[in-house]
C-alpha cells in the first residue's frame, strides 16, 4: 500500500538531510584492519572469527589514507584501529604492524583509540604485546599534563569469555601509564560495568578524578591512567542478526552520525576486504570499494565523492522502496 503524500514529502525532506551531512559533516577514521578474531561472538556485526583470512590492511595504505586525510578540513584528526582482533598480528608473526600504526598516527597528531578484546594477555605473545604497548605509551606519554594521546577500549560484555579476568590483568600490565581505558559494553549490561569497577577499586588503587556525564565517568590509576565507559546499542548486523537481542535497524543504513562533544560527526570505515562504508554497524550500506580496478588506492577525494553517490542510491532506495514496503520512521 502506497504511503499518502505527506509521508513522501517527510522520506525525501529526511533523505536530503541525510545527504547533506554526508558531504558537510566532519568526520573521523576507522580501520577494521582484519576479520581473524580467535572468539565467534553471537553479537558480532562484522561476522569476524577464527575462519576468516588471517589477513591485514597494509600499514602503507593506512599511512597513505591518513596522509591524504590530514589535507582534508573536515578530517578531525581521530582514528580507531579495530578488528576482527587487531591483536592477533602478533599470532602470525608480524610484531611492528601496531606499533608503526600507533606511532605513525601520534607522530601525525592524529588521537588514537585501538579496540580489543584481550582475549590474548595470557598467550605465549601477550607479553610482548605489553612490552610495546608500554613503550609507545611511554615515548608519546604529554609533556604536561593532558589527557593520553593514545585510549584503549577494551570489551567489557557478556559475549566475551573471561572479559573481567583478562581486563584486570591488562590493567594490572599499564597500570601508571598515561593511556585512556575505555570500557566499552551495550546498554542493558550496565550492571556488568558496574562490578566490574568495584573488583578494580579493590584490586587497584583508584580515585574518582572528574565526573563527564550520568553515564561516563573517569577514574585514575596512580594518577596516570584514566578510566572511562561507554555504551552502544547491539544491532543486528552480521552474526548478530540471529541475535534475538540485537536491536532491528530499518533500511538503508543512516545511522552512520553520532553525537561528539557538541557536533555530530560521520564514521568512515575501511575494512580488510577493500570497502569504505559510512557506519559500521548493521543496516543497508553505505559504501564502495576504496581500490581500483588495479586493486590500487583511490584518492581520498574520490573515496568520497563515490560514498557521496552511493549515499544518494541510498535516499533514491529509501524514498521510493521502503516507504512502500518497510517505511522509516520520520523524526
Amino acid at each position: 500500500m502506497i504511503k499518502p503524500l505527506k509521508t513522501l514529502q517527510q522520506n525525501i525532506r529526511f533523505a536530503g538531510e541525510c545527504l547533506q551531512l554526508v558531504k558537510h559533516a566532519p568526520y573521523y577514521l576507522i580501520f577494521k584492519t582484519t576479520h581473524y578474531c580467535w572468539y565467534k561472538c553471537p553479537h558480532c556485526c562484522e561476522k569476524a572469527g577464527p575462519d576468516q583470512e588471517k589477513t591485514y590492511i597494509p600499514q602503507e595504505t593506512i599511512f597513505e589514507i591518513l596522509n591524504q586525510a590530514k589535507q582534508d578540513p573536515l578530517f578531525i584528526n581521530e582514528v580507531v584501529f579495530t578488528g576482527g582482533e587487531i591483536f592477533s598480528s602478533y599470532k602470525f608473526g608480524d610484531k611492528k604492524y601496531i606499533p608503526n600504526l600507533l606511532n605513525f598516527a601520534i607522530q601525525n597528531n592524529i588521537g588514537v583509540d585501538i579496540k580489543t578484546n584481550a582475549g590474548w594477555v595470557n598467550t605465549s605473545f601477550g607479553q610482548e604485546i605489553f612490552k610495546d604497548l608500554r613503550k609507545v605509551i611511554t615515548d608519546n606519554a604529554p609533556k604536561e599534563y593532558r589527557l593520553p594521546k593514545i585510549q584503549i577500549s577494551l570489551s567489557l560484555d557478556k559475549y566475551h569469555t573471561n572479559c573481567f579476568e583478562n581486563n584486570l590483568k591488562f590493567i594490572q600490565e599499564l597500570a601508571g601509564l598515561p593511556v585512556m581505558i575505555n570500557m566499552a559494553s551495550f546498554v542493558g549490561q550496565e550492571p556488568m560495568v558496574q562490578e566490574f569497577e568495584h573488583q578494580l577499586k579493590s584490586k587497584f588503587k583508584t580515585k574518582e578524578l572528574i565526573s563527564l556525564d550520568s553515564n561516563e565517568h573517569l577514574l585514575s590509576i596512580n594518577e596516570k591512567m584514566l578510566f572511562q565507559h561507554s555504551f552502544a546499542n547491539l544491532f543486528d548486523g552480521g552474526r548478530a542478526s540471529k541475535n534475538p537481542e540485537a536491536k532491528h535497524i530499518q533500511y538503508p543504513q543512516f545511522a552512520f552520525v553520532q553525537p561528539n562533544r557538541g557536533k555530530l560527526l560521520k564514521l568512515v570505515a575501511f575494512d580488510n576486504f577493500g570497502r569504505v562504508t559510512l557506519g559500521e554497524n548493521s543496516g543497508r550500506k553505505i559504501m564502495t570499494p576504496y581500490l581500483d580496478e588495479n586493486r590500487q588506492l583511490k584518492l581520498l577525494p574520490k573515496i568520497m565523492q563515490d560514498l557521496n553517490k552511493s549515499a544518494f542510491k541510498e535516499a533514491l532506495y529509501f524514498v521510493y522502496y521502503e516507504r512502500i514496503w518497510n517505511p522509516i520512521p520520520t523524526r
